[in-house]
């Protein structure tokens, strides 16, 4: 038997969203809590916080949060850890 489409309020999406910033669940525990799909879940964060990924994973609340960085950054950044992890360091030697 299908299952009757519901309307949620934005009050209730936007405390669903709350709460998986703030509980150690996976979104798969709160939205069976919730009675939503994650499809659901992640649509409503990417219309209300702007983005579609998990906050807690990149330590974002979504909004008023500094833009990611590009992925020239992030490859730079890789590079330059892998120089530092290849070097020799001072402690090491000593």
């Amino acid at each position: 038997m299908k299952r009757k489409h519901r309307r949620h309020s934005e009050e209730f999406k936007r405390e669903v969203l709350q709460y998986s910033t703030e509980s150690s669940k996976s979104i798969t525990q709160i939205c069976k809590e919730f009675d939503i799909s994650p499809a659901l879940f992640y649509s409503w964060k990417k219309k209300l916080w702007g983005c579609a990924t998990d906050a807690r994973a990149v330590g974002e609340s979504g909004s008023g949060a500094a833009p990611e960085a590009t992925s020239a950054e992030l490859a730079d950044e890789v590079r330059r850890l892998r120089k530092e992890l290849a070097s020799p360091s001072d402690e090491k030697k000593s």
